[in-house]
């Protein structure tokens, strides 16, 4: 005989001093219970990954030979038996008194959402009788989590290693508020949890941590990783990530990334920091880099060679770059000392900064000193920005009633660093003698990060008028003449005296 029993289709399904929760219930004589509840593991299921509903049979009968037994536990999508099948667990097990038990099923879901699963438990009582105990069960099942990866380098001398996790959004959606914790087995991580921003779709960011008194060969990590969804959904996964660390002697180079800020040109330098901790020189070490948002000036820099305990920094221009966080695949490939060529490929991040306080050019210390219609204008050109400026001109430009002088209108400043000054004088000339006052246009021209700026300071001037020249007082007769006639008097005396004699 079959009976199909739903949730709390058995009443008064009560053991002294034991409330039940809403579960289903199973009776075979008075008193004795068995508790049927499906639990999920783990708590936040994806669609990536099968999950694990288990029934959770507890036998609340404390003492008696009485006992039940489990024929099949299955995982359905209605509570009836021609509902779509997710998963089945057929093993035989018997539940006594004061015992509990699972029985696990697994589960692939495919579609995301709130979805309602039921439990479907078969069980045998001791008189023969079989009872179906079906059992819902709510959750919500979210999208895949974003994919992880883990390589080590190879041990140091002092068993240290690098452990690189990179984590891949491969949603449709922004994650934000990163963290990421990580214990690993044959290396002690130090500092083992980071932070990140945000990590748009398609992106990936690497995360390095350091491993001490590690043990060369496989590593295996705990790695859990927390975030955000856009509509407010916190959410953690937790993966067992493999990686192998190297013998020392099989120790690659490091990789490191950093980037220059970025100024008004959009033009910037990413640098590619290549370390070797191998006490032999490798050679033909090439840099390649991969980065379909940038847009480098070239992709692949060489360097005949990289000593032992030392590092070299490849330096790649690109423009048409906005701050933010960059990523970049950086391939390395060299030849060891005993000519073995190798390669080592990574995902590199670096936030690249705006630069705050650019070179900015500014006109100070203005003085202006007038001699017959030509104006000189002396001051200085200060840097007032944090970052160097050069090719800095100062010139007079054509204004109302004033422009620049046939000579010395222009003054070739050159480079001023940030928070500097130089001075310059610059000449112009007065068109308008008799005006009140006139202003004369000072352009000054700069070039800071790669792109030229050019603009005019006013400068206010009141033109003095010339002095007239000076006359005796009283209003005589100009020395000059007085002089002539006294000459003139002095010849017709002289003739006189002449005739006489």
């Amino acid at each position: 005989m079959r009976t199909t029993l739903a949730a709390l289709a058995v009443a008064g399904a009560v053991v002294a001093g034991l409330t039940l929760p809403a579960v289903g219930t199973a009776a075979a004589d008075e008193g004795d219970v068995l508790v049927v509840q499906p639990t999920v593991s783990p708590a936040q299921p994806t669609t990536d990954e099968n999950f694990t509903v288990t029934a959770r049979l507890t036998n609340v009968a404390e003492t008696g030979n009485d006992r039940y037994y489990v024929e099949s536990v299955a995982v359905r999508n209605g509570s009836d038996e021609s509902s779509t099948l997710y998963g089945r667990n057929d093993d035989f097990q018997a539940v006594l008194a004061g015992e509990t038990t699972g029985q696990p099923v697994e589960v692939d879901v495919d579609e995301p959402g709130n979805r309602t699963l039921y439990l479907h438990t078969e069980l045998q009582l001791q008189s023969g009788e079989t009872v179906d105990v079906v059992r819902p069960l709510s959750l919500v099942v979210r999208d895949r989590h974003p994919s992880m990866s883990l390589t080590a380098s190879g041990v140091g001398p002092a068993g240290e290693t690098q452990l690189n996790l990179t984590v891949a959004n491969g949603l449709e959606t922004d994650i934000r508020g990163l963290t990421v914790d990580v214990s690993a087995t044959n290396t002690t991580v130090e500092d083992n949890q980071r932070v990140g921003a945000s990590l748009t779709p398609g992106d990936a960011r690497t995360f390095r941590f350091t491993g001490t008194e590690t043990v060369a060969g496989p590593q295996t990590a705990t790695v859990t990783l927390s975030y955000a969804t856009p509509d407010g959904d916190q959410r953690t996964v937790t993966r067992e990530l493999s990686a192998v660390a190297p013998e020392p002697e099989a120790v690659d180079p490091s990789l490191d990334l950093t980037a220059d800020p970025v100024g008004v040109s959009g033009e910037t330098a990413l640098s590619v920091t290549v370390v070797n901790p191998r006490e032999s020189p490798v050679r033909a070490a090439a840099v390649e880099l991969e980065a379909d948002s940038l847009e480098l000036a070239e992709d692949r820099q060489l360097r005949p060679r990289v000593d032992g305990g030392s590092e070299a920094t490849y330096t790649f221009e690109t423009g048409q770059v906005t701050p933010g966080e960059k990523t970049v695949q950086a391939t390395l490939t060299y030849t060891t000392a005993d000519g073995t060529e190798r390669r080592v490929t990574e995902q590199l991040s670096a936030t690249i900064e705006r630069v705050d306080n650019p070179g900015n050019v500014s006109l100070t210390g203005l003085r202006v000193t007038q001699q017959s219609g030509r104006l000189s204008v002396r001051g200085s050109a200060s840097n007032v920005g944090g970052t160097n400026v050069s090719g800095v001109v100062v010139s007079v430009a054509d204004g109302d009633g004033v422009g620049p002088a046939q000579s010395e209108a222009r003054f070739f400043v050159g480079n001023v660093p940030g928070g500097d000054f130089t001075s310059f004088e610059v000449n112009g000339q007065l068109r308008t003698p008799n005006a009140s006052s006139v202003t004369i246009p000072l352009r000054v021209s700069y070039v800071t990060d790669g792109v030229r700026t050019e603009r005019v300071v006013e400068v206010p001037y009141r033109p003095q008028p010339d002095r007239p020249t000076s006359q005796p007082e009283g209003g005589g007769p100009p020395l000059v003449a007085v002089g002539a006639a006294l000459l003139a008097v002095g010849g017709v005396a002289l003739g006189w005296r002449r005739l006489r004699g």
